[in-house]
């Protein structure tokens, strides 16, 4: 039995990044919201100011001056790399890890984005 696919329609759903072959290290600045928190006295939702340090297909490091909680939901954007969604995984002294959400084809183009950054730089 062949385990080789026969037509590119027959390929599953796998992202061609694994979480350890594409990273960027360096600081890009950007901003993100803490959306399950309750925001009372504001008509918006706050934003804050962030730093990237790392980023991969999977996780990414920010540093911000409000540390949100393990398991909370978090949408950071940064003009490099987009809109960027997922869960803290693990809290920092000045910042927290971010496990990111998203599909496998979205996935794919992140990889890219990091591919490119990391070549220009």
């Amino acid at each position: 039995m062949s385990l080789a696919w026969s037509t590119e329609i027959d390929k599953p759903n796998v992202s061609a990044y694994r979480w350890h072959d594409v990273r960027f290290i360096g600081a890009v600045i950007g901003r993100y919201v803490l959306p399950d928190r309750p925001y009372a006295g504001h008509e918006k939702m706050p934003v804050y100011a962030c730093r990237l340090c790392s980023i991969s297909t999977r996780l990414l490091v920010v540093f911000g001056p409000l540390i949100g909680e393990k398991g909370e939901n978090v949408a950071c954007h940064f003009d490099e790399f987009g809109i960027v969604r997922g869960k803290i995984v693990r809290r920092l002294a000045s910042g927290f890890v971010i496990e990111i959400e998203m599909s496998e084809s979205e996935r794919d183009k992140l990889g890219a984005k990091i591919d490119w950054q990391k070549k220009r730089i």
